[in-house]
């Protein structure tokens, strides 16, 4: 009897040893194969600022437009970035960006271009799509709440005010992309009533290339020129 409990057991452990084996090597394997091919599905939406929700406010949370005096205050922030460099970037590209405050406490930011800056400073994210901006629109990008303050309403409350933001300097409409896999960042927009459009599907290899909408775009580097942190088309020359 004993002989038959032990043989039992070692054949469940022997199981479990080939599950988790097995198991690690499905990661693995999707691990490696991620770094030479994968590829992400991207909404575009957009939003009527002049049809501004009402959300009670209860977080008292405060906007202060990014400068290059206000980086420094940047550096310890819970993100897995550089944003001190990246944000410097911004600032050369002429985008505008606030961050949100609770009791002088950084929660989270959220940033945008101005339709008339010129074509060669827009995003990447709208070259990639080919999105277009026309007058008074703005495209939003690199909204993000700081893991530690996530929940509590943190993210709705910040989003209302930006947008209110933007309706006071005049702008009527809202741009962005949003991957389709971020359910919490499709709900945020979504309660604040932003319509989905066109689903598009970025094909990445290597990590380095980029195919979206029959072209291919390049990562760039730091030493490259323009954006930094992002993409830039190198076939078909054409823009829209």
């Amino acid at each position: 009897m004993v002989h038959i409990i032990n043989k039992i057991r070692k054949s469940l452990v022997e199981d479990d040893f080939k599950k988790t084996k097995k198991k690690v090597a499905g990661k693995l394997r999707k691990k490696i194969l991620g770094q030479i091919y994968f590829k992400e599905y991207e909404y575009i939406i957009s939003w009527d600022l002049t049809k501004q929700r009402k959300f009670q406010l209860g977080n008292k949370i405060t906007l202060e437009y990014i400068n290059k005096e206000l980086l420094h205050e940047l550096k310890h922030l819970n993100v897995p970035e550089n944003i001190v460099l990246k944000f410097s970037n911004y600032l050369d590209s002429e985008f505008k960006g606030v961050i949100a405050k609770i009791e002088d406490q950084i929660v989270g930011y959220i940033w945008w271009f101005e339709w008339n800056i010129g074509r060669d400073k827009y995003h990447p994210s709208v070259e990639i799509h080919e999105i277009e901006m026309n007058q008074g629109e703005v495209y939003m990008f690199d909204n993000r709440v700081i893991a530690e303050y996530k929940g509590n309403a943190t993210g709705t409350e910040m989003l209302y005010l930006v947008q209110q933001e933007l309706l006071n300097s005049g702008h009527n409409i809202a741009k962005a992309v949003v991957n389709k896999e971020n359910i919490a960042a499709r709900w945020l927009y979504s309660i604040h009533g932003w319509q989905y459009g066109e689903l598009n599907t970025r094909h990445i290899f290597l990590r380095k290339f980029l195919i979206c909408r029959n072209r291919l775009f390049k990562k760039n580097s730091v030493k490259s020129a323009g954006h930094k942190f992002d993409y830039r088309l190198i076939f078909p020359k054409n823009r829209v």
